[in-house]
């Protein structure tokens, strides 16, 4: 327990809902992910404890089973579970090879949308892996990939989701790729000269974002990707466009690209985008 004095400032202050999460801003390399089983044990009691009352169990599920190397200290950490959404006992419908690699699938079955897994299957994408390796049925391609890494909530987990560590940007030879701006000015920061079909792209995917918003939107809240990943979806964006477009909207995690903002009917102030006027 920290023996730290308590003091009684007299202004609160809070931290963004992402601030230091787990591995956020942190270069890890992947040792391995491999699928397993992903158990509940909600009700285990603790040593020396008598058994809990049961409640509705939770029925153990696929996972990927990703171990992290972290760059700075080569400090393995716990392994990071990525829950497929799919049942561990499902009738056959989806099993795992013996080496944990890949998948074995009854023809026709789809595996959710919704999961952690594909979060992270569309991180990787995201981060700089080409859409081809991201969709190869075995996990193994990604051993000795390095990453940074951000703390977010998987966006279509719903309301109930935790943080928890996905790949943001891929690092090849020590030098994160299409890194963003270390600046934390207050304002909009210009940024090198980009396609205009990209920045066009950028605009329009910001400013119906905004309008279906109905009001301000926050800079943290396009940074997460999670209102990105809803508009991609409804415009059917391939993965090419869904990183080119995330890489441009931002100069840093609390500021747009200046570039995107000009011409638009769209002004940056507070940490939040709005309509002008």
């Amino acid at each position: 327990m920290s023996t730290e004095p308590l003091n009684a400032p007299e202004v609160l202050e809070f931290g963004d809902d992402n601030e230091k999460g787990f591995l956020d801003g942190v270069q890890v390399t992947v040792k391995s992910i491999r699928y397993g089983k992903l158990e509940y044990n909600f009700n285990a009691p603790k040593p020396g404890e008598e058994a809990k009352e049961a409640k509705e169990a939770i029925k153990p599920k696929i996972a990927a089973k990703a171990i992290y190397v972290t760059a700075k200290n080569q400090k393995e950490l716990r392994a990071q579970e990525y829950s497929l959404g799919v049942d561990w006992d499902n009738d056959g419908a989806v099993s795992v090879t013996p080496d944990g690699k890949s998948l074995r699938i009854r023809a026709g079955f789809k595996l959710p949308k919704r999961s952690d897994f594909n979060h992270l299957r569309e991180s990787f994408i995201r981060a700089g892996i080409s859409e081809d390796l991201a969709n190869k049925n075995d996990l193994s391609v990604y051993d000795g990939e390095s990453f940074v890494m951000v703390s977010e909530k998987n966006p279509r987990a719903g309301d109930q989701a935790k943080p928890k560590p996905f790949p943001h940007q891929r690092v090849v030879g020590g030098v994160a790729q299409a890194a963003p701006s270390s600046s934390s000015a207050p304002t909009p920061a210009a940024g090198p000269a980009i396609d205009p079909a990209v920045v066009a792209a950028a605009q329009a995917a910001l400013t119906q974002i905004v309008s279906d918003a109905g009001k301000p939107v926050g800079i943290m809240s396009l940074w997460s990707n999670a209102l990105l990943n809803n508009y991609f979806d409804s415009v059917k964006a391939d993965a090419g466009v869904r990183t080119s477009v995330s890489q441009t909207l931002f100069a840093n995690k609390d500021n747009l690209n200046a570039t995107v903002l000009a011409g638009t009917a769209l002004e940056a102030a507070g940490g939040e985008i709005k309509f002008k006027g």
